[in-house]
């Protein structure tokens, strides 16, 4: 038989989702600028694994003064209702609220540890600033600086699955999860900020 007469559907029933939204230079722009002063922001500290000095707060005001807190929350719906294993549009509304906000600019040799978010369903990150920096030019080593790596499973040899993920991030990009996927952010070489807003996500279906 030629396989060309034959119906071939990719399926995805297992494991995590990761969701890539490209949003506008526009958006990117406005929270970079809501990103800069941050004198008056209480730092995230102990709340937050990464090994990385600055990690301020945003506030929910901050963010529904220009409209943040909803387009997060629809992106985050957009999630649900694409991934959620019970949700039926004729019986359920998805109510979609924001648990937390911060800043994360990640200066050379920073980074996170492996870990996942707590207190919450959904976590995202949405990239600002992405700096070029120094490579560290190992010869056949590809190189890792700066990405950020989701793991989710260890893997056998048969290279039919992975169990790791990595991106290159780039400024506008915003990744949604599951919050309990674990991931990690590699550290970079270079004197200038890596900028970017991560957020947390809570969500319920509610009967119509």
């Amino acid at each position: 038989m030629n396989t060309e007469e034959l119906k071939c559907t990719m399926h995805n029933p297992f494991g995590p989702m990761i969701l890539s939204v490209d949003m506008t230079k526009h958006h990117t722009d406005e929270l970079i600028k809501l990103s800069e002063n941050n004198s008056n922001r209480k730092n995230m500290d102990s709340r937050l694994a990464g090994q990385i000095e600055s990690e301020p707060m945003l506030s929910h005001e901050e963010l529904n003064s220009l409209g943040y807190t909803e387009i997060f929350c629809n992106i985050g719906k957009s999630y649900v209702m694409q991934r959620s294993t019970v949700y039926n549009e004729k019986l359920h509304n998805i109510n979609v609220s924001l648990q937390a906000a911060w800043i994360v600019s990640q200066k050379q040799n920073e980074y996170n540890p492996v870990h996942a978010h707590t207190h919450c369903q959904l976590s995202a990150v949405m990239y600002l600033i992405i700096p070029e920096f120094k490579l560290r030019g190992y010869k056949g080593k590809e190189n890792i600086d700066g990405i950020i790596e989701f793991i989710n499973s260890s893997v056998d040899g048969s290279q039919l699955q992975a169990g790791q993920f990595r991106v290159k991030p780039k400024p506008g990009m915003l990744l949604m999860f599951p919050s309990n996927l674990l991931h990690t952010v590699y550290p970079f070489q270079g004197s200038q900020e890596r900028r970017c807003i991560a957020f947390n996500l809570n969500f319920n279906l509610e009967k119509k």
